[in-house]
């Protein structure tokens, strides 16, 4: 392994770095759009099917490879750490729930306990950088699984040539790349359940959606942002089929006729069952059996459960100077989870409602999910990837080109504020992992924090035109699509991107 040396502070190694991923993504981005341009037409189904293997070897490989370099955040590297000796200590699983639940799910926690072992039954300990390497190839795996479901939605949704086009964004986007590469957070399980879900929600394949979502519940805590979408969809559609059989009953149909009054409630309760039988094993011991405080324990104890306004988040927060800065008791956790649950779920009626267009569903989750990270308490580095991501599914299944342009903001803010962090903790390089014990991993002051407040005005920006392009795709039904230029230059599909 080579140890890549950094300052202390934001180093000049790591401005460069910032710098130089900044014009690659420009750069990507800007090459995303062409190739979709001269292509967003093309019937020509006779290309080489290799080309999708070449991509998801070349995206598995650069953050292999990058994993081997650079040991990770070591904030989270040390709850990995935590995770695996406090199971050898205990004999166990019961300290889950006490110690680690709003920084680490279930599913996560179970694949850290076998990779962990694993990697020490291999020789390396848990202290070591090396060890990340195994924690960090089922998150590059997961990865894997994620382009290969872009590819797939992209090619049905569009063509063929665009699914290609989409899968290699993000194979070879620096802000994917540093999640699962580099950076080691467990978000990239959470990405491919969300896609998956919302896909099914679109194609109204209800059980998928709610077993796919269900799973995402015990992965990662960003999930419960998307649990009002959930719940009013499938609330409209519960109470819609009970009364167009009432209304059937009525007019002297016999049986039910729509039987999603009954599917729905089944599916939800099987999903409910899977994902309490995963977590019982870690349950038992810490909280007990008990279902409601499961559920308690898996949704609004997180959320009420954060110390931070921002925790090197890119938020709202950062601009009035409050990363890092403590709540305090004084703060009404409780009331502010209340009201800002009321916003969102107004927000979602009035989108969803005005037209019910089914096709809306995951631009409407997208966007909720960006409204939570940018102006709730507690936001975290890695959780606007998540929103990338997002935002790649809902081009496809809107295929409005403003998303592009919110996409291509939102990336560039998430990769500056990833190297920004990694960075100011000295976390690019393969030290062990005792040597960051000490270490400040929040971001104070200093470059690091200017660079950390120009993300949030980045991301605050793009927000806003996520909303204004929410509202004209769901209300004033109008979308703007990218037209399509086989001869099209790298310029004039900029200039076609913004007319």
């Amino acid at each position: 392994m080579i140890n890549l040396n950094q300052a202390s502070t934001m180093s000049t190694i790591g401005i460069g770095i910032v710098l130089i991923l900044v014009t690659i993504t420009i750069a990507l981005c800007a090459i995303l759009v062409w190739l979709i341009t001269k292509n967003i037409k093309s019937d020509n189904k006779n290309y080489n099917r290799y080309y999708l293997i070449i991509i998801v070897a070349g995206g598995v490989i650069v953050r292999f490879v990058l994993s081997l370099f650079f040991g990770g955040f070591r904030d989270l590297s040390l709850t990995y750490k935590n995770i695996v000796e406090s199971f050898s200590i205990t004999g166990g699983m019961g300290e889950f729930y006490d110690r680690f639940i709003g920084e680490i799910f279930p599913l996560p926690y179970y694949l850290i306990l076998i990779l962990g072992g694993l990697s020490r039954a291999l020789g390396f300990a848990v202290t070591t950088a090396e060890s990340m390497v195994f924690i960090k190839f089922p998150l590059i795996i997961a990865d894997a699984i994620t382009i290969l479901l872009l590819n797939k939605i992209a090619s049905k949704y569009i063509n063929e040539k665009v699914g290609l086009i989409i899968a290699g964004a993000y194979a070879f986007s620096p802000v994917f790349i540093i999640e699962s590469g580099i950076y080691g957070s467990t978000i990239a399980y959470l990405i491919p359940l969300l896609i998956w879900a919302g896909y099914s929600l679109v194609n109204k394949r209800h059980f998928q959606a709610i077993f796919a979502y269900s799973l995402a519940m015990i992965t990662h805590i960003l999930a419960v942002y998307a649990f009002p979408v959930f719940v009013i969809y499938f609330g409209y559609r519960f109470i819609r089929s009970i009364i167009v059989s009432i209304n059937a009953k009525k007019a002297g149909a016999k049986g039910l006729k729509s039987k999603l009054c009954i599917k729905i409630p089944v599916y939800s309760i099987v999903s409910f069952i899977t994902i309490y039988l995963i977590c019982l094993p870690i349950s038992l011991s810490s909280i007990g059996a008990n279902p409601l405080v499961f559920i308690y324990s898996l949704t609004l104890k997180p959320l009420a459960s954060v110390y931070y306004f921002s925790n090197n988040g890119i938020s709202i927060y950062n601009l009035f100077g409050r990363n890092a800065i403590e709540l305090g008791n004084s703060f009404p956790t409780a009331i502010f989870i209340i009201i800002f649950a009321l916003i969102i779920c107004g927000i979602i009626s009035v989108v969803y409602f005005s037209k019910r267009n089914t096709a809306s569903v995951c631009l409407i989750l997208t966007h909720i999910s960006y409204t939570v990270i940018t102006y709730y308490v507690g936001a975290n580095l890695t959780d606007i990837v998540v929103i990338c991501a997002l935002l790649l599914l809902s081009y496809i299944l809107t295929q409005d080109k403003r998303i592009l342009t919110v996409f291509a903001l939102t990336s560039l803010s998430a990769t500056i504020a990833s190297i920004t962090a990694l960075d100011n903790a000295n976390c690019l390089n393969m030290y062990e992992i005792s040597y960051f014990y000490k270490t400040v991993f929040q971001i104070t002051d200093g470059v690091a924090l200017v660079f950390l407040i120009v993300s949030s005005v980045i991301s605050i920006i793009s927000h806003i035109y996520l909303s204004f392009t929410l509202l004209d795709i769901t209300i004033a039904n109008k979308r703007k699509l990218l037209a399509y230029d086989e001869n099209a230059t790298i310029t004039s599909s900029i200039n076609n991107l913004f007319k």
